[in-house]
This record gives C-alpha cells, sequence and structure tokens, in this order.
C-alpha cells in the first residue's frame, strides 16, 4: 500500500509569534492521528523556526516557493 501524506504550506502573511501558535497546534493535532504522513512547507525566511519548532515530532519540514 503506498503511504499518504498531507502537506500544507502557508504565505509570506505572518509573525514569528503567529507561526509559533500554528505550529504548536498542528503538533497538538497531528501527533494523535493515525495512518497518516504530515509535512508543513514555509516560506524561506522562517525555516529555522519551524525546523526548531518540528523537531522531534511526527510532522515533516520543506520550502515553499
Amino acid at each position: 500500500m503506498r503511504a499518504r501524506l498531507v502537506a500544507g504550506n502557508w504565505k509570506m502573511h505572518g509573525s514569528l509569534a503567529a507561526n509559533a501558535r500554528l505550529l504548536d497546534a498542528l503538533k497538538a493535532g497531528l501527533e494523535q492521528a493515525e495512518g497518516l504522513g504530515y509535512a508543513v512547507c514555509a516560506p524561506f525566511p522562517y525555516l529555522p523556526q519551524v525546523s526548531e519548532a518540528l523537531s522531534g515530532s511526527r510532522i515533516a519540514w520543506g520550502a515553499q516557493n
């Protein structure tokens, strides 16, 4: 069976504080979900924040263009 992946991205609008709230909510909601892989693709300026916030979680991360 093929693995299923749900990926999402957001545009550059936002702030570090807003990003932190979003990432915390995603971690809380998706860590308990079973049977799917998850990824978040963030704008380049936020990659360090996303990398740190998602470190150790099941949620993968990447860049969006």
